[in-house]
């Protein structure tokens, strides 16, 4: 198989993390100019001096760092062992998917439940993901 078909995910990923990384600066930078934070409000980020939206755009950068980190481990393992079949493009579309539907979700009335629930789906993925790496290695 081509590489490119497990390289065109994992950059899917970078893109939408470099995204929200632009868009956090940006927030953020715009938060300062209007005065509507002090800048070193930023730097310790208190939660009580910071806007809620500013809240939430960092938290949901912090999470690109969590679970994705195994996403870019598990393609990573597979272009080193040159060990990939079909059903794994289709899982890392499919969380990849996962990511940038819960990026861009938008939960009416504190419906929290609903991004919850795509973040299941793609936590399952990355599970079967290695457990189908970890059994093919056994």
């Amino acid at each position: 198989m081509n590489q490119s078909e497990l390289i065109l995910p994992l950059f899917s990923m970078v893109f939408l993390t470099l995204l929200v990384t632009l868009y956090l600066g940006v927030s953020n930078a715009l938060a300062v100019l209007s005065k509507e934070v002090h800048i070193k409000h930023l730097k310790l980020f208190n939660r009580d001096e910071i806007p809620k939206y500013l809240t939430t755009i960092s938290q949901h950068y912090k999470n690109l760092f969590e679970l994705p980190i195994l996403f870019y481990t598990w393609i990573g393992l597979l272009l080193i062992l040159n060990q990939w079949t079909q059903i794994d493009v289709y899982l890392a579309w499919i969380f990849v998917l996962s990511r940038y539907v819960h990026s861009f979700i938008r939960v009416p009335n504190n419906k929290v439940h609903l991004r919850f629930y795509i973040f299941l789906m793609g936590f399952t993925t990355i599970l079967i993901c290695w457990i189908r790496v970890g059994l093919n290695l056994i």
